[in-house]
């Protein structure tokens, strides 16, 4: 059942891009959603700028929460992942492997940061913005999947 249950988590994982990440520090809780991309091991990685509000609450206290679900009008289809874990700063002689995993996932903003060199004025920007931003990365030490097709408040358990 374990690998049976890792492999679906794997596939939610690639099939989603976005997920809500939670924080709390000082200033309390806080939610943040980002793009992601998933590796084998079901660690996500993130891209945000290093003075966001998620991503100081995660240098104070590595401990964060995320979910992915895709929106839906009908409580009997909600699926979804909910997770907790940890969450840091992808060290630099990493950021290239991650970067370049995260483009081949997201390849509109290769495109943007390809168009940057042609002087592009909104491509420039994100290119900007994109080189200022760290990857981070999201361990997971519990996850559930949730599927309520499989009857009201179906959800599995995977410790990792």
């Amino acid at each position: 059942m374990p690998a049976d249950l890792r492999a679906r988590i794997l596939t939610y994982l690639h099939e989603h891009h976005v997920l809500s990440l939670a924080t709390t520090a000082t200033g309390g809780p806080w939610a943040a959603s980002v793009f992601y991309v998933a590796h084998e091991s079901l660690s996500v990685y993130f891209i945000s700028a290093p003075d966001s509000r998620h991503v100081r609450d995660l240098t104070r206290d590595p401990r964060v929460a995320v979910t992915i679900n895709p929106t839906t009008v009908d409580w009997a289809s909600i699926t979804g992942i909910q997770a907790e874990g940890l969450a840091e700063v992808v060290p630099n002689a990493r950021r290239p492997a991650v970067e370049a995993l995260y483009l081949t996932r997201f390849p509109a903003v290769a495109a943007l940061l390809r168009a940057s060199g042609d002087g592009d004025g909104d491509a420039r920007r994100v290119a900007d913005r994109f080189a200022a931003s760290r990857f981070y990365c999201f361990t997971p030490a519990r996850l559930r999947l949730i599927d309520n097709r499989l009857g009201f408040g179906h959800r599995e358990e995977l410790l990792l």
